[in-house]
C-alpha cells in the first residue's frame, strides 16, 4: 500500500461503480480470511494489520482502529501500527487522535521524517496551514531528499496565496522526483496566477504526461479558454466527457468554450445536456441564454434567463442579459469568455 498517495486528490465519486463493486467484494473476502487466520492466531501482528487494512479500505475505521490497538497492545514498538493507525484516525476526522499517534512515531523513529509528514497533513486537514508548514519544514530537516515533503509544503503555501514560494517548493520537489504529477499540475496552477501562461502549460502537459488526469484536463482547457485557444480548449473538454459522461460540469465547460469558439448550435446543446444532470445549475441557464443571444433567438434566451434569475435572484447581471434579450433588436454578448482563473 502506497501510503505516500494518502493526500492526493481524491476524485473517487468518479469511478466506475462496477469497479469499486469488485475491489469491494475482494476486500470483503480478504476480511473473511484474516478473521480466520486471527481466530487460529491470536497473537499474530501482522495479521491483524492486514485486516485492519482492509477494514480502512472497506470504510470500516472502528474496526480498523481496534485492529491496529490490538497489534499495538501486542508490541508498543511497532512504529508501523502507529502511523497507520494514525492516518486512519485522520481518515475518520478524528485530528487530535492521529496527531497523537504521529507523535508516538516520532519518538520511536525520532531520526525519522515520516511523522512530521503526516502530522503536516493532520494540520492541512484541520486548517491549521502554518503549523503544517512547520511539520514539513522539519520533515525536511530530516531527510532533505524527501521531494514529497516539498510538494506537501508547496501545496500548503499555495493554500496561503504564497505562490511565489510554492513554486520554489515545488522547483525542489520536481528536481527531486521527476514523476509527481500533482507537483507539476500544481506548479502549472500557480504559474497560471502569476500569469505565467505558457510556463504553465508546459506543467500541464508534463502532469499529463506521466498520468491522464481529468482533474489537469480540466485546468489546461480552462487556462486555453481564458487565452482564448478556444479549439484546444474544446479538446480537453472533450476528453474529459469521453472519460466520464455523468460529469454535468464537463458539458458546461465545453459549451462555453464552444460558445467562445463561435459555435452556439453545439454549445447550446451542451448546455442542456449539462441541465439535464444538474438542473441546479444556474450558470448553464444563464449560458445557454447567452448562447440563444448569439443566434439571435431572444425569446429562448428570456425562457433561459428568467430560469437562472428564478434560482439566483440577486445576480444583477442576469437582469441585464434579459433586458437585451427583450429587446428586438438585441445585442451580441461581449467577446469575454467568462475563462478567468480560480473561476
Amino acid at each position: 500500500m502506497d501510503e505516500w498517495q494518502f493526500h492526493e486528490s481524491n476524485i473517487d465519486d468518479w469511478l466506475n461503480r462496477s469497479l469499486r463493486s469488485i475491489r469491494q467484494s475482494e476486500v470483503e473476502r480478504n476480511i473473511r480470511d484474516y478473521t480466520s487466520d486471527i481466530s487460529s492466531s491470536p497473537g499474530n501482528v501482522s495479521v491483524l494489520k492486514y485486516r485492519a487494512l482492509n477494514h480502512r479500505e472497506a470504510g470500516n475505521h472502528a474496526q480498523a482502529i481496534t485492529d491496529y490497538s490490538s497489534a499495538i497492545e501486542l508490541d508498543d514498538w511497532d512504529d508501523e501500527a502507529y502511523l497507520l493507525r494514525g492516518i486512519t484516525y485522520l481518515d475518520a476526522g478524528d485530528f487530535e487522535k492521529a496527531i497523537q499517534d504521529f507523535r508516538s512515531l516520532k519518538e520511536l523513529k525520532p531520526r525519522s521524517a515520516t511523522g512530521y509528514l503526516f502530522s503536516g497533513f493532520v494540520y492541512v486537514d484541520s486548517g491549521e496551514i502554518d503549523a503544517a508548514i512547520a511539520e514539513f519544514d522539519d520533515a525536511i530537516r530530516l531527510d532533505s531528499g524527501l521531494a514529497q515533503a516539498y510538494y506537501y509544503k508547496g501545496s500548503a503555501l499555495y493554500d496561503k496565496g504564497e505562490f511565489r514560494q510554492t513554486a520554489l517548493a515545488l522547483d525542489r520537489a520536481i528536481e527531486l522526483d521527476g514523476g509527481l504529477t500533482g507537483a507539476f499540475q500544481l506548479r502549472g496552477l500557480v504559474r497560471w496566477n502569476l500569469q505565467q501562461h505558457d510556463a504553465a502549460l508546459q506543467d500541464f502537459d508534463s502532469a499529463l504526461d506521466l498520468r491522464p488526469d481529468i482533474l489537469v484536463l480540466l485546468a489546461r482547457g480552462r487556462l486555453y479558454a481564458d487565452l482564448g485557444r478556444f479549439s484546444e480548449a474544446v479538446r480537453d473538454f472533450d476528453d474529459i466527457v469521453s472519460s466520464e459522461p455523468r460529469l454535468a460540469f464537463g458539458y458546461y465547460l465545453r459549451a462555453k468554450a464552444l460558445l467562445g469558439a463561435d459555435e452556439p448550435e453545439s454549445a447550446i446543446r451542451d448546455f442542456a445536456t449539462a441541465i439535464r444532470m444538474n438542473s441546479d445549475m444556474v450558470e448553464a441557464y444563464a449560458w445557454k441564454g447567452v448562447a440563444h443571444i448569439q443566434k439571435a433567438e431572444f425569446s429562448d434566451a428570456v425562457k433561459e434567463l428568467s430560469e437562472a434569475i428564478k434560482q439566483s435572484p440577486d445576480d444583477g447581471a442576469l437582469y441585464l442579459w434579459r433586458g437585451i434579450s427583450l429587446r428586438t433588436d438585441g445585442y451580441p454578448p461581449p467577446g469575454d469568455s467568462g475563462f478567468r482563473c480560480g473561476h
